[in-house]
């Protein structure tokens, strides 16, 4: 069975129209040593992360997400690049 698409720019849009705490969606991602985590629920923390810049400057620089598990109930981040599905479909990071 095909997988939908969806391009990282579209992923980002659908982000920020869920931009209220508690609105939450499903992520998988490729970790540092090769496999793939996946989230059921997890939405954008609204926590800034410690240092000067906070958390939006780090997004920018480091193509660092902060977010947060509400399975768990922690903030996590994870780097934008890695991030290879949403809400169940592909994610397209070609331009």
């Amino acid at each position: 069975m095909l997988r939908k698409l969806i391009k990282r720019r579209a992923m980002f849009a659908d982000m920020h129209q869920k931009d209220v705490p508690g609105a939450s969606f499903s992520i998988a991602y490729r970790k540092q040593d090769g496999s793939i985590s996946r989230k059921r629920r997890v939405g954008k923390s609204f926590k800034k992360v410690p240092g000067q810049s906070g958390f939006r400057t780090n997004i920018g620089h480091n193509h660092l997400l902060l977010l947060h598990d509400f399975d768990t109930n922690e903030d996590f981040n994870i780097h934008i690049d890695l991030i290879v599905e949403y809400n169940g479909m592909t994610v397209d990071h070609r331009v």
